[in-house]
């Protein structure tokens, strides 16, 4: 892949993750398991090290996230994205995009 593609695709991803929902940077209390908006474009993955890996049209990208009681924070190329934590389980976005869990 060459440098310039390579560079489009992260900032596409970084966009995308701002816009979209986001992630969080290690907790005692992390968040574990993948969640995906409705269409399927987007999937976080959350480890419980405090990393999420970010999948979107094909490409994967790995950042960190923390969660701060109700709030998720992910550190994106342009910054953190702070998501909310549903009473459902499912993740807020600040676009309103709501990603659901997606079972084991």
């Amino acid at each position: 892949m060459t440098e310039r593609r390579h560079r489009f695709i992260r900032a596409l991803v970084g966009t995308l993750a701002a816009v979209m929902s986001a992630g969080l940077v290690a907790c005692s209390s992390g968040l574990e398991g993948s969640y995906e908006d409705p269409m399927g474009v987007t999937r976080y993955t959350f480890q419980s090290n405090g990393k999420v890996l970010i999948r979107l049209m094909g490409t994967e990208v790995e950042m960190t996230y923390e969660k701060d009681g109700d709030k998720i924070k992910v550190g994106t190329p342009e910054g953190r994205v702070v998501m909310t934590l549903l009473d459902d389980g499912s993740i807020q976005g600040p676009m309103g995009v709501k990603l659901t869990r997606i079972p084991r």
